[in-house]
């Protein structure tokens, strides 16, 4: 289907003398309130007025008797707020004009076919969504002549393409007054927040989308709140891509197949990993994950720039504890910095990732860019670049890469103090403590390294060597207050320093 637009949009564009050829045409769409009747004889269906001739607020009108039906009755099904990336939420029957009115019956889907179609089809009868909505295809048309009615246009002649009940406007006391009935409104909220996460192209405002998501889902907010965990459990260590289109929906859906959650024996460590927060206690279900940051690319799971954005713009609507979310924040700053490092390596003069002869880099040592490098010599590092072909730091770069070392060692601090909030035994919050300290200490020797160039690679191996002691405290911690993710993080830091120590002998 063709992309629609509202009759403002579309007024513009006839303003400029745009050609009236089909295929040059914009489709538009036209949003009024006009449910009619609900039939009690158990069939599902709601009769609804989707157009009149009547001139709307903005001084349009679309005429009926010049409605063209034949293309629409040969598949004449009913869509939820023009979302047709979702499935039809029913089909629509007895369409016909009559009395100046285009009218139809939505003969909506059962509860056992799709649930959400039933969610809907229970709020329109009840009367708390009522507005509906044509997308068509403008074939005559011209602006009116009335003097009360300046830019205003008349529809004479218009190709009906879908019809759709829509959540305009979103109405908070309406939803809460559903919900008071017994109507669950979660699907209403997951929906909304589905099409947030993943940026598709839907006409509701985005404003009118998070006043619903945020409606729709307080129905059940207390409730929920004891069967809930939310977590942040994002990996900090997979590869960052940062090409700019993204699908979260799609993207979530890769992940959660690949983590198995399409068979019997779906793995929640590895599903976690994609997503910003996931309800530990639904662990094994897939409403349980949200906030998609990365997809399956060639195989490997990879964190997406436009989806590490996506995902951090929907966190602060979420209700995820204080700690998590300062984890979670932490995370998000970890991909913008590593996104923004593999910015600055483009800019540095004749550098390129994936080119060595012109300047790039030869390796990975497969350590995240905040901990020390692995290679005998960091400057062969993808991470721990950049070089240039002299196989030296620009002045600018080194800069710049200091600038970004400090930020993680802010965030970690600031999850250190988030740890310590939570420790619930004596011996975590002192490990946690002197993981502070020598965040602090590291801070320090960061800081005397930027000072002074002749001890800098000194203090900055050290700075990092009690910044991997840190964070081996904090998975120590992390284990001894439930968390063993975190010690095994740790032990995995160990090993790694290990290696390193061996190599370097």
């Amino acid at each position: 289907m063709p992309e629609l637009i509202d009759i403002g949009a579309f007024r513009e564009w006839a303003a400029r003398g745009r050609p009236r050829q089909d295929g040059a045409t914009p489709k538009v769409f036209r949003v009024s309130a006009g449910r009619e009747k609900v039939y009690d004889d158990g069939s599902r269906r709601i009769r609804f007025c989707f157009s009149d001739g009547s001139v709307d607020r903005m001084g349009d009108t679309i005429k009926a008797a010049g409605w063209r039906l034949h293309d629409f009755l040969k598949n004449p099904v009913a869509l939820w707020a023009h979302d047709s990336l979702s499935p039809p939420i029913g089909r629509a029957g007895n369409v016909l004009v009559e009395n100046e009115r285009l009218m139809g019956d939505i003969e909506f889907a059962a509860p056992e076919v799709y649930a959400f179609a039933d969610t809907i089809y229970r709020l329109a009868a009840a009367g708390f969504v009522n507005a509906v909505s044509v997308g068509f295809m403008p074939i005559e048309w011209e602006f009116s002549r009335d003097k009360g009615r300046e830019f205003g246009i008349d529809f004479a002649d218009q190709e009906l393409l879908e019809i759709s009940v829509v959540p305009v406007p979103a109405n908070a006391n309406a939803l809460a007054e559903a919900r008071a009935k017994g109507i669950d409104t979660r699907p209403l909220a997951e929906w909304a927040e589905r099409v947030l996460d993943g940026g598709e192209k839907i006409l509701v405002p985005r404003a009118e989308l998070e006043r619903l998501q945020k409606a729709a889902s307080m129905s059940t907010s207390r409730r929920r709140a004891a069967a809930e965990d939310w977590r942040c459990g994002a990996a900090r260590d997979l590869p960052a891509d940062d090409k700019s289109t993204w699908d979260g929906p799609a993207a979530a859906e890769r992940m959660l197949a690949a983590a198995g959650f399409n068979g019997d024996d779906p793995n929640p460590d590895k599903a976690k990993r994609g997503f910003l927060v996931y309800d530990a206690a639904n662990a094994k279900e897939k409403g349980g994950y949200k906030l998609p940051f990365a997809d399956r690319i060639g195989g490997e799971l990879t964190a997406i720039a436009e989806g590490v954005r996506a995902a951090a713009s929907r966190l602060p609507q979420t209700d995820i504890p204080g700690a998590e979310r300062t984890i979670a924040e932490a995370v998000v700053k970890h991909y913008e910095d590593r996104l923004d490092i593999k910015t600055l390596r483009k800019r540095a003069g004749g550098m390129n990732e994936t080119d060595p002869a012109a300047g790039g880099f030869l390796g990975e040592c497969g350590r995240k860019p905040e901990e020390a490098c692995g290679m005998l010599n960091p400057g062969e590092c993808k991470t721990h670049g950049p070089q240039t072909q002299d196989e030296k730091m620009t002045p600018e770069v080194l800069n710049e890469i200091r600038e970004l070392f400090r930020s993680e060692f802010k965030a970690n601090a600031r999850r250190g103090r988030a740890r310590r909030r939570d420790a619930a035994d004596g011996d975590g919050a002192e490990k946690v403590g002197q993981a502070l300290d020598h965040l602090e200490d590291a801070k320090d020797l960061h800081d005397e390294a930027d000072e002074h160039d002749e001890k800098a690679l000194d203090c900055r191996e050290k700075a990092m060597d009690l910044h991997d002691k840190a964070m081996d405290l904090l998975g120590d911690a992390a284990g001894s207050i439930g968390d063993p993710e975190g010690g095994d993080a740790a032990k995995a830091r160990r090993l790694r320093r290990l290696k390193r120590l061996q190599a370097a002998e």
